[in-house]
């Protein structure tokens, strides 16, 4: 229950702003509802950063202010908007035309397919709870990779803290003279909604990410991903509907993201593209009669975005790229020329396309040099396939997984041709030819073009294959929906007279009936075994999914945070209370701080730039009686235990300077102050001890 009622909260938290702003400024009800949870995202990113920056903390706070924002923009819009009215209304009356003035000023409201909406959802939340939640067992089960390591102290931080900047977020809050990690530059828009959901319900940060999860890839990307197709389709209820399987179709979004590391905030970035896709697709579409009412929203969006991670918003803009060069700008040489005589309509607009060209890729150039991006695009991925293979991925719907997806891929590839044919859904294939080129260049070339072509996304593959996947479920969605047309084609030739003469409606109501047929034959096809096997091995792309799933998450060993750890903790809480604890977080303990409320003065790594008390404990704790500059830094904190885990899983690397297991690895000189500490070493009083796991009192000095 506490899981639901967390998932019921974010629901609030991440929809209720976002919906009221966008309503209160003219955009549909459906239409908000598909855009608020970026637009909320936004407030709360922009409103915890400036709070930090005044040294405003606390839950309490952020939440009061978003909700008295909110409720002055409101009124705000909607005053503004009944006093237009009144105005119209008063013009129109005294020229004596309020029907034809009406027409002209007004223009209609974008509506989205409801109830293919809510299938859309309802059937993302189906294959998620049986590909997800039965494989992991609870949902405060949590993946124990580093990426995910730091996302749990992260949230847990944030919640306990009340410091939510965006730009500078912390273990720690600013100023701090014992800080463990300086407030530097991080990608944490995501952990805002789960910090505060943990605030209000009292979950442990597992309990929300886990239903953050559900917010972005059961919610917000289905959502997405439909009106994506409705909107780019002509507004084609039938070519949405046929989305209702695809956007948890490809394992390499998101289910595999969530597997592997864990890396919530492209997670959650990934997620959010396909409303920045709508949002951008809205202003820009100069036939559009409402397209200004989408230029905040399109950059509130991008704030959000970029807040959860650039990366993603940089992927938003690569996909969005082709239908500036593909639609918009054809559209702008169509009217100005309507406006004026252009002599060379197709030269001037071949050169724009191709300045446009040009300025991205110079753009491209300058992001990838910048300091702001050093770090980032220079590390590189031990990945490298083969050319064929490559394709051959790519055309399977298998790509870095390597268990095909035959029937995802080939009806991708019909997606991919029928748009072609389309002058308002061309550009869709064009994304999907840009992304692999990324990924193929990636996969075959050398360092230098590896850095070039994906170094905004660490020259991950697994990163890479979901940026591919994103662009593959539209272009699916459109081959499953010709595929339909394309039957009842073929049956209209061997049934003669079954269509002709018929009404556009009975039509239209035989494609939904074979689409119906085809999404069930589909989903029986892609999603087997639907039930995951946690002893299931390389057979499917699905059930290669649970096995790493299950082992990802198992609280067992090699793991670094096991049950009988976990047991052990809740006998340490029990007996020191909320006491300040020392930890060395790469035992597990960091998972005890997030998941089990342990009071650990390590949440995780420190920052290069810890202070000097950090940097006295955690180098030589072990000399504590002999050491007077641990003394004082124990002494500073206020610490009264140790806690040491068990450390089997790690062995020592080649070169003998770090330990690594699974999951972690840290570097030995780092955290040789926690080494060999045991009942004989001065200074510690062994109080409580099971098995490797041990909880030391430090003597009074």
């Amino acid at each position: 229950m506490l899981f639901i009622f967390t998932l019921v909260v974010q629901l609030v938290l991440g929809i209720v702003p976002g919906f009221l702003l966008l309503v209160s400024s003219g955009i549909s009800a459906s239409l908000s509802f598909c855009l608020s949870i970026p637009i909320s995202l936004s407030v709360y990113s922009v409103l915890g950063t400036v709070f930090s920056m005044l040294g405003i903390y606390g839950s309490a706070p952020i939440l009061a202010g978003t909700a008295l924002a909110v409720a002055l923009i409101t009124i705000g819009n909607f005053a503004k908007s009944n006093t237009r009215n009144i105005n119209m209304i008063k013009s129109c009356h005294r020229a004596n035309s309020l029907n034809n003035h009406s027409k002209r000023v007004h223009s209609k409201p974008i509506h989205l397919p409801i109830a293919t909406l809510a299938l859309s959802v309802s059937f993302a939340l189906f294959i998620f709870f049986n590909t997800y939640y039965l494989t992991i067992g609870s949902m405060d089960s949590f993946v124990q990779y580093d990426d995910n390591a730091t996302h749990l102290a992260m949230i847990e931080s944030e919640s306990q803290l009340g410091n939510y900047s965006t730009l500078k977020p912390a273990y720690n809050l600013p100023n701090d003279p014992n800080a463990i990690s300086e407030t530097a530059y991080y990608p944490s828009g995501f952990h805002t909604i789960p910090a505060l959901s943990c605030t209000l319900t009292g979950a442990n940060a597992a309990i929300s990410e886990n239903a953050s999860a559900i917010l972005y890839t059961c919610i917000a990307f289905p959502l997405g991903i439909t009106s994506l197709v409705y909107l780019s389709s002509g507004k084609n209820s039938l070519a949405a509907a046929a989305t209702i399987p695809m956007s948890l179709a490809s394992v390499a979004f998101p289910l595999r993201m969530l597997t592997v590391h864990a890396p919530f905030p492209n997670i959650a970035g990934f997620s959010l593209i396909p409303q920045f896709c709508i949002a951008f697709i809205l202003t820009f579409d100069l036939h559009e009669p409402s397209r200004r009412k989408f230029m905040v929203p399109l950059a509130l969006i991008m704030l959000s975005v970029g807040f959860v991670h650039p990366n993603a918003l940089i992927f938003g803009c690569v996909y969005v790229f082709p239908y500036f060069l593909l639609n918009y700008i054809p559209q702008l040489i169509k009217l100005v020329s309507a406006r004026r005589t252009i002599e060379h309509p197709i030269v001037l607009r071949t050169i724009l396309q191709l300045a446009s060209i040009a300025f991205a890729c110079l753009l491209w150039l300058i992001l990838n040099k910048s300091s702001f991006m050093k770090d980032v695009v220079t590390f590189l991925w031990a990945w490298s396939e083969s050319l064929p293979n490559a394709l051959a991925d790519i055309a399977s719907g298998a790509l870095l997984l390597g268990k095909a997806q035959y029937a995802f891929g080939l009806l991708t590839i019909v997606g991919a041709i029928a748009c072609c044919t389309n002058k308002k859904t061309a550009w869709q294939t064009l994304s999907y030819a840009i992304i692999s080129v990324i990924y193929l260049g990636t996969a075959i070339g050398e360092d230098t073009l590896k850095s070039l072509l994906a170094g905004f996304w660490y020259t991950d593959p697994e990163r890479l294959a979901a940026m591919l996947a994103i662009t593959m479920i539209p272009l699916a969605s459109f081959g499953l929906y010709c595929t339909a047309r394309a039957l009842l084609t073929i049956l209209d030739k061997f049934q003669h007279k079954l269509m002709k003469q018929q009404t556009c409606y009975r039509r239209s109501k035989a494609i939904s009936i074979v689409l119906i047929i085809l999404i069930f034959i589909f989903a029986f096809i892609n999603f087997r075994p639907l039930v995951g096997n946690s002893d299931m091995k390389a057979t499917t792309a699905w059930a290669q999914n649970y096995y790493d799933l299950r082992n990802s998450t198992i609280q067992e060993q090699p793991n670094p945070y096991t049950h009988s750890e976990r047991l052990f903790v809740k006998r340490v809480s029990d007996y020191i209370g909320n006491d300040l604890i020392l930890n060395h977080p790469y035992d597990g303990s960091t998972f005890a701080y997030s998941v089990d409320g342990l009071n650990a003065y390590y949440p995780y790594r420190p920052s290069q730039n810890d202070s000097d008390t950090s940097k006295a404990i955690r180098t030589n704790l072990k000399n504590y009686t002999t050491d007077p500059n641990v003394q004082n830094a124990i002494r500073a904190i206020g610490a009264k235990w140790v806690l040491i885990l068990d450390k089997s899983e790690f062995q020592p690397s080649a070169d003998g300077k770090a330990y690594v297991s699974p999951n972690l690895s840290y570097a030995i000189d780092d955290w040789k102050g926690f080494e060999n500490i045991g009942s004989d070493t001065p200074g510690f009083e062994l109080v409580l001890q099971e098995g490797s796991c041990s909880l030391y009192r430090i003597s009074s000095n």
